[in-house]
């Protein structure tokens, strides 16, 4: 879901990920997510992750870990 500034939905979206770990699944939404306020024009995004796995791995961009896939997507 995407929010603007006073907590409005502007649009939201779902994804059909098939047989994954809840980790590649956050990182996808996150992933996807950004996509669809890009293409829709918003340029300053902040972003609301569940897990805290997921918010290391980008923090720290690892390409090694096994994740690092989905992060680059």
């Amino acid at each position: 879901m995407i929010r603007d500034h006073s907590g409005r939905c502007l649009t939201m979206f779902a994804l059909n990920l098939g047989s994954c770990t809840i980790t590649q699944a956050e990182l996808k939404g996150a992933v996807e997510g950004l996509q669809v306020a890009w293409d829709a024009g918003h340029r300053r995004v902040n972003v609301q992750l569940h897990s805290r796995c997921v918010v290391q791995l980008l923090r720290r961009a690892d390409y090694h870990y096994h994740h690092s896939a989905t992060i680059i997507l």
